[in-house]
């Protein structure tokens, strides 16, 4: 295990990494809130836990988050799975979005410049991007990074499904 916390990131705070070679996802997220409780948050902070499959084997990292949700369900239209090629060719998850969640993600982003923002589904993290710009759009796209298109297309329907499960 090991610990260490920046402090970077208006709404975000990564803390505490370890290997999850042989944990099950229940034992992981079991193993790191018996570690997290031990700290004392700011008030209006809370944990929350992700998983990223990487080169090296699967990792479970617990974050801080700070503030309210930016969109809920209540602000999505509609997901859906779409591929493109702008020169490289890539696939993603596109979050289509109602008026309100719009103008929530807009007025977000541009407060956000700079620091990171967390994607929870499911009470996961499943990311935590950089806000590079103030985001107002109808749409946004999630990008499923490295691998061929098949695994990124599989990735993204994984991510609808995961969004749209009860």
């Amino acid at each position: 295990m090991r610990s260490d916390i920046p402090r970077t990131g208006e709404h975000t705070v990564h803390f505490l990494q370890t290997d999850l070679a042989d944990d099950t996802d229940a034992q992981a997220h079991a193993r790191l809130t018996a570690f997290a409780v031990t700290f004392v948050l700011p008030e209006g902070t809370r944990f929350a836990i992700g998983v990223d499959d990487t080169p090296d084997g699967r990792r479970s990292r617990t974050y801080v988050l700070r503030g309210d949700p930016i969109l809920t369900g209540e602000d999505v239209a509609g997901l859906r799975v779409v591929q493109r090629d702008d020169g490289v060719p890539s696939a993603s998850l596109r979050i289509d979005l109602l008026s309100a969640g719009r103008h929530h993600l807009a007025d977000a982003t541009a407060r956000l410049v700079g620091a990171r923002m967390a994607m929870l589904v499911a009470g996961r993290v499943q990311s935590v991007p950089v806000v590079r710009a103030a985001i107002d759009s109808d749409s946004v796209d999630i990008s499923m990074g490295a691998g061929s298109i098949p695994e990124q297309l599989a990735a993204a329907e994984r991510l609808r499904q995961t969004i749209l499960a009860p």
